[in-house]
C-alpha cells in the first residue's frame, strides 16, 4: 500500500503543480495581454499624435507653396511693370537723344511755338521755374563743395 499511496501522492502533486502551472500561465498571459493592450493604446496614441504634427506640417508646406506662388506671380508682374517702364522711358536715355538729336530739337522749338501763340504767360511761368530749378541746384553744389 506504500507503493499505491506514494502513487497517489505523487499523481496529486503532479495534479496540484499543473494547476498551480496552469494558473500561473493564465496569470501571465492576462498580464501579457494587458500589457500588449496598453502598448498598443501608448503606439497608437503616439501615432495619432505624429499624424496630427505630419498634417499640421502639411498645412504649413501648402501654405508655404502658395505663398510662394503668389510671390512669384507677383514677381512676374513686377518684371512686365518695369519692362514696360523701360520701354517707356527708352527714348529719355541719352542714347535716345545721340541718335535723335534733332527731332528732339525740332519737337521742343514746336512746343515753344505753340507756347507763343496759344499762352504767352505760360512760357514765362517755365522760363522762371527753369531759373528757379538751376539757382537751387547751383546753391545745392555750393553748399556740398
Amino acid at each position: 500500500m506504500d507503493l499505491e499511496e506514494s502513487l497517489k501522492e505523487i499523481e496529486r502533486l503532479k495534479e496540484k503543480i499543473e494547476t498551480s502551472f496552469k494558473e500561473k500561465l493564465e496569470k501571465k498571459t492576462k498580464e501579457n495581454i494587458e500589457l500588449k493592450e496598453q502598448l498598443y493604446d501608448v503606439l497608437k496614441e503616439k501615432l495619432e499624435n505624429k499624424l496630427k504634427e505630419n498634417k499640421d506640417l502639411k498645412d504649413q508646406i501648402e501654405s508655404l507653396l502658395n505663398e510662394q506662388k503668389d510671390l512669384k506671380a507677383k514677381i512676374d508682374e513686377l518684371k512686365s511693370t518695369i519692362d514696360q517702364m523701360k520701354a517707356k522711358t527708352k527714348k529719355y536715355s541719352a542714347d535716345y537723344y545721340k541718335k535723335h538729336k534733332e527731332e528732339v530739337k525740332e519737337k521742343s522749338k514746336a512746343f515753344v511755338q505753340s507756347l507763343k501763340e496759344e499762352d504767352p504767360e505760360k512760357k514765362k511761368e517755365f522760363r522762371q521755374k527753369a531759373y528757379q530749378r538751376i539757382k537751387e541746384t547751383l546753391r545745392e553744389n555750393k553748399e556740398e563743395d
